[in-house]
């Protein structure tokens, strides 16, 4: 008989008041339904129970770092192995997992990702604990474990890093995979906020009777609850820090730091109206399933805001074809919706037939940036791309990068307000075109968040302190430099940094994971990412580390080092 215990993940809905003087013809996106974490427990006569949740979080600037404890009670009279599928939400990436051994939580370390399903199914045979975690497609993953032990418990613990998405008041929200199916006998939640008051923190949804309060450090929320479910959706919004902050992190040997600061404060300044308009039309099997009525919506409002200017339109699937020029006068394009309109979407995507038949100012990309055909990376672009995504199932991180490439910006229907839409497309604000130090290296830094400015920027200190200095390009063609001082003296007490700077580092190299597959690989072994090319894995013995060359935690390493004569 075959058991599962489901437990729902929350996702989270921006939304916000309309920007623009006519509002476009785009209802707001609409919450996907909660996506469900699975345990299998095939082989289980009775359920296996997730019995107790213990969450805690660390919260700085735009980061947040969840660690979620799971008990799982096996009623059965029999060892059984468990899979438990999870996806996570957009910005989310699993950072650490442990197992409970005899009450002491043993850290897992990262592995060669088909070596680690090898090695798994041999301990398993031989009847030792193991359990691996790895990335399937998309942001989902599977944990496998064993044994859940008859009539007994086992303990598991999730990390995941997050990047908070942003709201339209500048401030950061929180979405915690706090929602569950079943009644918990225990469950206990902290949430910690250092450098901000509680006054800065609200609880948005699903935290009802839990107040903040500010201790040493920061602002702290705790809460305990027995015989409990939480709400299916929780979430808490934190202000945005007037100033840059800065946490520092030592490990393996070098002192990693992570700052946020806020960008040049400048109004958002008119794009050039394109004259010439590439518009390129994803229309392999895939694209059937985007949303073509926010598609068709948001193309009535940019056209509307252009007034004049012709398309060029290009059909992608496996090759690109040119569908002929239109002339849209007073923001009448009913000729081009026709065409799109009638669509036939099969074969498969080859990015390469993204590039558009003719010379354009901008080009206007509606795509899922799932490629499976021919060229494996996106073609680069001499002129702004507009990429808009508008499938549940879509490589944003892809579509993001080729569009903040090129100049242009990226556009998710599925999450954007319709003000915030448009105005993507038809407003600019500075951009970071320099970052230099001589006390750090390998600096990294992402995008600027459009509502609060807000930059994170990441290195290795090579100085026990240093100056960044930023270079940014205003829209007008101006430069304005900024500097920042990172260092220990001032900085936040939260071990961030080393993860971040690798998590900052992958988000630039996973749209194009097939080239960069071995600097993905690395990035996953040395800081214990789960990532395309590396999973997870704990194993009971030092012996286990040995025979299968894996270097062990630390706490089995004086363990397992050879003895001297």
């Amino acid at each position: 008989m075959k058991v599962s215990s489901i437990l729902l993940l929350a996702t989270a809905l921006l939304t916000g008041p309309a920007v623009l003087a006519q509002q476009p013809a785009i209802s707001e996106p609409l919450a996907p339904p909660p996506r469900p974490l699975v345990l299998r427990v095939p082989e289980a006569a009775q359920p296996v129970r997730l019995t107790r949740v213990n969450v805690d979080v660390m919260v700085v600037g735009r980061l947040a770092r969840t660690t979620v404890e799971m008990t799982f009670h096996n009623p059965n009279a029999r060892l059984l192995e468990g899979e438990l599928q999870f996806p996570l939400l957009d910005g989310q990436q699993v950072s650490g997992l442990a197992l409970d051994f005899d009450g002491k939580w043993r850290p897992a370390v990262p592995v060669e990702k088909a070596r680690g399903q090898e090695i798994f199914e041999e301990v398993t045979r031989a009847r030792i604990d193991p359990a691996l975690l790895e990335a399937t497609q998309g942001n989902n993953y599977k944990l496998r474990v064993y044994p859940i032990p008859a009539h007994g418990e086992r303990r598991v613990s999730l990390t995941i890093s997050e990047h908070l998405r942003e709201k339209r008041d500048g401030s950061a929200l929180l979405r915690l995979p706090l929602a569950f199916s079943e009644r918990l006998d225990v469950f206990d939640l902290r949430i910690q906020a250092p450098g901000l008051k509680a006054e800065a923190v609200k609880a948005v949804r699903g935290l009802g009777g839990a107040r903040w309060e500010n201790r040493a450090g920061g602002a702290t929320l705790e809460m305990r609850r027995r015989d409990y479910r939480p709400e299916d959706r929780v979430e808490a919004s934190f202000s945005a820090a007037g100033g840059p902050l800065v946490t520092v992190e030592e490990f393996d040997g070098k002192r990693y730091f992570y700052a946020e600061l806020p960008a040049p404060r400048t109004l958002l300044a008119p794009r050039p109206s394109p004259r010439q308009l590439a518009l390129v039309w994803d229309a392999s099997g895939s694209g059937a399933k985007r949303e073509h009525g926010r598609e068709f919506a948001l193309l009535d409002a940019y056209f509307r805001a252009l007034g004049n200017t012709r398309v060029r339109l290009t059909l992608a699937r496996d090759a690109s074809e040119d569908s002929g020029t239109f002339v849209i006068k007073g923001g009448d394009w009913s000729s081009l919706r026709a065409v799109l309109e009638k669509v036939s979407y099969d074969g498969g995507t080859n990015m390469a037939a993204f590039r558009p038949h003719a010379a354009a100012d901008a080009v206007l990309l509606f795509s899922d940036g799932l490629g499976n055909f021919a060229a494996p990376t996106m073609p680069d672009f001499a002129v702004p791309l507009f990429a808009v995504s508008a499938a549940a199932a879509a490589d944003n991180d892809r579509l993001r990068q080729a569009a903040e490439k090129s100049g242009g910006a990226f556009v998710d229907l599925l999450a954007s307000s319709p003000a915030e839409a448009v105005t993507a497309l038809l407003k600019q604000g500075p951009r970071l075109t320099g970052l230099r130090s001589n006390g750090a290296r390998d600096l990294v830094a992402a995008p600027a968040d459009a509502e609060s400015g807000r930059l994170a920027v990441a290195g290795i200190l090579s100085e026990a302190s240093a100056i960044l200095d930023l270079e940014w390009r205003q829209p007008g063609g101006a430069v304005e430099r900024q500097q920042l001082k990172v260092g220990s003296a001032g900085a936040l007490s939260a071990s961030f940094a080393a993860q971040a700077w690798a998590n900052l580092q992958l988000r630039q190299l996973l749209p194009e994971r097939s080239v960069n597959r071995a600097a993905i690989e690395r990035l996953g072994r040395a800081f214990g990412l789960v990532t395309p090319g590396t999973s997870l894995i704990v194993l009971d013995r030092v012996e286990d580390y040995v025979r299968y060359e894996i270097v062990p935690p630390t706490e089995l390493r004086v363990t397992s080092a050879p003895k001297r004569d």
